[in-house]
């Protein structure tokens, strides 16, 4: 799949409306984001010649994230996107939690009876060795992302009755290799069905 491609697909969903907002005397979420982090064994290539991998980097770019994001009252969670998607840290509102749940959380995931993961890259990121893993399931992650939006995300219930759901988004962090994302399978099909009920906004950010 193209960075051209990832750039058409990131502009498409990103039309999707918003939810409306609700009147400030109950809006207590700005919003709610999930950053999906591309754990896929090309991510352990050099970003550069920094001598870092492309994971590192990215996982650099998503803690800048929230960073910046401290004071804007968003709830935030991360997943790890292999072949299966991996929760590292559900909703909060408590962003300097993630610092503590990033630490020795591995950057790429690899199996270890392939012979790409034992070749070993020039950059030393945290490896996990996963039977099966090295690839990026993209339209399974995004059916799984959108479940857990379902179930976990914030509504509030106005005096008057009306709902509010905050914005909600999906930052996926990759070099954009190997997505496996083929718009026309069921699974794809499901995905992109699924955020367009959900009002969920896809963006798609590139690491390198």
């Amino acid at each position: 799949m193209s960075l051209r491609n990832i750039a058409i697909i990131s502009s498409f969903l990103a039309l999707f409306p918003s939810q409306s907002r609700a009147q400030s005397n109950y809006q207590k979420v700005s919003e709610e984001v999930c950053y999906l982090e591309d754990a896929s064994f090309s991510m352990a290539g050099e970003y550069r010649t920094t001598g870092k991998s492309l994971a590192e980097v990215g996982r650099e770019q998503i803690m800048q994230e929230l960073e910046a994001a401290t004071n804007a009252n968003k709830r935030i969670c991360m997943f790890l996107l292999g072949n299966h998607s991996y929760l590292v840290k559900g909703f909060t509102e408590n962003l300097i939690s993630f610092g503590y749940a990033s630490d020795g959380l591995p950057h790429v995931l690899g199996d270890p009876n392939k012979s790409a993961y034992l070749a070993q890259p020039r950059t030393k990121p945290r490896f996990a060795k996963i039977p099966g893993e090295g690839g990026t399931n993209t339209c399974r992650a995004l059916v799984i992302l959108t479940g857990y939006f379902q179930r976990e995300g914030m509504r509030y219930r106005s005096l008057d009755g009306s709902l509010y759901v905050p914005p909600r988004k999906i930052v996926l962090h990759t070099d954009g290799q190997n997505l496996e994302y083929s718009p026309g399978t069921p699974e794809c099909k499901k995905a992109l069905q699924s955020l367009r009920d959900e009002r969920i906004e896809f963006v798609v950010k590139i690491v390198g």
